[in-house]
Parts: structure tokens; C-alpha cells; sequence
């Protein structure tokens, strides 16, 4: 089981990659939910 501090240091990687279209002037929310569970939030 992943620590949380791995568990937090991995997920922007994937973020980088996945929202690279993201526009400027957004927000990027993680809301953690529990062991290995997060929601990601995109405000404008």
C-alpha cells in the first residue's frame, strides 16, 4: 500500500499529461476521498 505522500506525488504526472489543453486561467481542483480515491475539479 502507497504512502500518502507517493500516492499524492505521482498523480500531477498524470494530470501534466491528461490536461494539457486545460486552458490558462483554470483552476485544477483534488479532492481527496478516501484510500487511493480522488475527484478532479476544472473551474474556470
Amino acid at each position: 500500500m502507497k504512502s500518502g505522500n507517493v500516492f499524492w506525488m505521482e498523480i500531477p504526472k498524470a494530470i501534466i499529461a491528461s490536461a494539457a489543453n486545460i486552458e490558462e486561467g483554470s483552476t485544477l481542483q483534488i479532492k481527496p476521498e478516501g484510500l487511493g480515491k480522488f475527484t478532479i475539479k476544472l473551474a474556470k
